[in-house]
């Protein structure tokens, strides 16, 4: 392989449209996890239309004619009113009554282990939302409910790409490949080809990893939901440093007179990427508007820093960042958020408390003034495809209110699409 004179040039703007010190990240690594033998996801008994409630010792007593008697609702009645089937998933209404989930939607007040901190609306998915905490294990939870029947999930951990090691990008490969509960040679394929999703899949960025799945079931919903939070509490590749080789790199050799190779998921990823003009711009943007900060870590050239490229590193990653209260847990749809809502905490965040230390999140500054720079784009020797150099201009954020925020990626949008009126405007002019 050799080097083309491509050139990549930026230019940034770091006064204009300056604020405060915030960060906004615009550049996202999809997996595309390498195929596995399959073991399935082990499925649930059919549900009962009805469930019979046994009698309570408080419902045989005898009671005083004209005097009724109350029982506290303590959260282990609370708890007991979400019914479960024989495997402890619990039964999810179809059609739930704005009342039984009225008050998750009211600031200041608690359900189970939960305390709603806040309230509000997304006008633009006709949702109501509400930020709950979670006392035991700190985690945050987002909940956006209207009436969209594909229900959706998502958690997010603030990992930062402490290097060009690609480790954070690795770990989301290897977490998901099994669990205490659920082993298997490759779980995600497992739930992806064994459940009804819509869409099943997983992010890594510079300042945070994402997990996320949406389908049209409630019922395969929690089954989604159980396989991905057992591999978030126990994943197998802590204790199976061979998940962490088949996603990260290692020697292979396939027959004696052949030549030994490197090989691996991420690896294979992050080497076929090497030459993606558009991911390099990616990455050129971050450097050059947060220099010598996470963000200047390449997210998909792991090939670069072998030297932090190992298990200890993966095992670091987990311990420092992959804990609750350093997580935001997203439930969106037409769903039964009580029931979800307890399963979570009964088999997960009630599980995990919060721990005393802080997480350590580097601090990214943001350097003042106009810059320019160049970077070259790698090509194969045997390469025709001509000429890739681009330009592109980009602003530091920092500081924007969430409206404003909207408004530059509007805008943005009408800059790069060559269709859009405003565009076609433009060149006539």
């Amino acid at each position: 392989m050799r080097h083309r004179d491509n050139k990549v040039k930026y230019r940034t703007g770091f006064d204009l449209f300056r604020k405060n010190t915030g960060i906004i990240l615009a550049v996202a690594m999809v997996i595309t996890m390498a195929g596995c033998e399959a073991t399935s996801v082990p499925e649930v008994s059919s549900v009962p239309e009805s469930v019979s409630n046994e009698t309570t010792e408080a419902e045989n007593k005898e009671t005083i004619p004209g005097i009724e008697e109350t029982v506290p609702e303590t959260e282990e009645v609370k708890r007991q009113a979400v019914e479960q089937d024989e495997n402890g998933y619990p039964y999810l209404s179809e059609e739930v009554d704005e009342e039984y989930q009225k008050d998750l939607f009211v600031e200041g007040s608690s359900y189970l282990g939960y305390t709603v901190e806040r309230t509000g609306s997304v006008k633009s998915l006709r949702a109501e939302t509400a930020v709950l905490k979670h006392n035991t294990s700190g985690a945050t939870v987002y909940l956006i409910r209207n009436d969209d029947k594909e229900l959706a999930f998502d958690i997010s951990y603030r990992v930062p790409q402490l290097n060009n090691a690609d480790i954070p990008h690795i770990f989301e490969h290897s977490i998901l490949a099994a669990s205490e509960k659920y082993p298997a040679t490759d779980l995600f394929f497992d739930m992806a080809n064994t459940t009804y999703n819509t869409y099943i899949n997983a992010f890594t960025f510079n300042t945070c990893t994402s997990y996320l799945f949406s389908t049209l079931s409630q019922g395969q919903f929690i089954k989604l939901l159980d396989g991905y939070m057992s591999c978030m509490t126990s994943p197998k590749v802590l204790e199976n440093e061979n998940y962490f080789k088949r996603e990260a790199i290692r020697y292979q050799l396939y027959d004696i007179d052949e030549p030994i190779t490197l090989n691996g998921v991420v690896f294979s990823e992050d080497t076929g990427s090497m030459t993606d003009a558009n991911d390099i711009a990616g990455y050129a943007v971050n450097d050059s508007l947060y220099p010598d900060t996470i963000m200047s870590n390449y997210v998909g050239r792991c090939y670069t820093d072998l030297e932090n490229l190992n298990y200890n590193n993966l095992h670091d990653v987990y311990d420092s960042y992959y804990r609750f209260d350093n997580a935001v847990i997203i439930l969106y749809g037409d769903m039964d958020y009580k029931a979800v809502l307890e399963y979570l905490d009964r088999e997960y965040l009630a599980k995990h408390p919060k721990k005393e230390e802080p997480v350590n999140i580097p601090e990214i500054k943001v350097p003042k003034g106009y810059i320019e720079t160049e970077y070259d784009i790698p090509v194969y020797e045997e390469d025709t495809s001509g000429s890739q150099n681009r330009i592109t201009y980009a602003f530091d954020l920092s500081g924007f209110t969430s409206e404003e925020e909207r408004e530059m990626l509007i805008f943005s949008d009408l800059m790069m699409d060559s269709s859009s009126t405003f565009m076609k405007a433009m060149k006539e002019e």
